[in-house]
C-alpha cells in the first residue's frame, strides 16, 4: 500500500508516470543522492534524488527498505549542486 502511495505522490507532485521506486532506492543506496532529513521519531529519513531528470524529494524508512512518500521539492540550488558533484563522480 505504501508504494501505491508514493506512486500517486509522484504523479501529483511532480507528474511523473510510472514512478519505479526500485530505481529510487537503488540511488539512495548506491550514495547517488543527498539526505537532507533524519527523524528516529517517525522513522524516516528524506533524499533530494534526480530521477527521469527531474529533483524530487523522497521519504523512506529509517532502514531504506520501502518508500512512505513523495514530497514537493523547494529549489534549494545548494542541495542541487551538491548532489550533481555526488553524480558526476
Amino acid at each position: 500500500m505504501k508504494t501505491a502511495h508514493a506512486i500517486q505522490r509522484a504523479y501529483e507532485r511532480y507528474n511523473i508516470l510510472n514512478f519505479s521506486v526500485s530505481t529510487v532506492l537503488s540511488d539512495i543506496l548506491n550514495g547517488r543522492c543527498i539526505q537532507t532529513n533524519e527523524d528516529l521519531t517517525k522513522f524516516s529519513r528524506t533524499f533530494v534524488v534526480l530521477y527521469v531528470n527531474k529533483y524530487i524529494q523522497v521519504v523512506t524508512d529509517y532502514n531504506i527498505r520501502f518508500v512512505k512518500t513523495v514530497l514537493p521539492f523547494d529549489n534549494n540550488t545548494n542541495l542541487i549542486n551538491t548532489l550533481i558533484s555526488k553524480i558526476i563522480k
